[in-house]
């Protein structure tokens, strides 16, 4: 489904994941690492929350190119001091994770706090596309039949 570039309220297409899908009943399937939230803030400003404890900043990355938001990270500490854990509960695998987002979307700013990344959208749709309403006036009937404007 392909939604209007100018008038939709929506800021995805739908966050995707190789492949992640919406299926009849509502729900998300397909990659679940990391989870994350979708917020709307404001008429044109979203938030994308990313839990992603045991991560630094360094380990992630954020990549827009086009309507595509990418979002990758890699822990190089899986491999050090793996003998000093006596249980690792907090994972923190590779992963890749992708969301499609509408037309006009610009990614504002990226942050990792308290093991979250927190990334802030904003759609910015150019005046030239916007909706304009124009103004109905009434005038009286000129010419033949009434049809057409008297030259001034």
């Amino acid at each position: 489904m392909r939604l209007d570039k100018t008038t939709s309220a929506r800021p995805f297409r739908y966050p995707s994941a190789e492949p992640e899908t919406i299926n009849g009943s509502g729900r998300v399937t397909g990659p679940s690492f990391p989870p994350f939230n979708i917020e709307r803030l404001g008429a044109d400003s979203y938030r994308v929350t990313l839990a992603l404890a045991g991560f630094r900043p360094t380990d992630v990355e954020v990549v827009k190119q086009g309507n595509l938001l990418t979002v990758r990270g890699s822990s190089d500490t899986d491999g050090k001091d793996r003998e000093s854990f006596l249980h690792r509960g907090i994972i923190t695998p590779p992963f890749v994770r992708q969301f499609e987002l509408a037309d006009f979307m610009e990614v504002l700013s990226a942050d990792m706090r308290d093991g979250l990344l927190v990334i802030e959208l904003k759609r910015e749709i150019p005046d030239a596309l916007r909706p304009r309403r124009i103004e109905v006036r009434s005038e009286p009937a000129t010419g033949a039949g009434g049809q057409g404007h008297s030259p001034s």
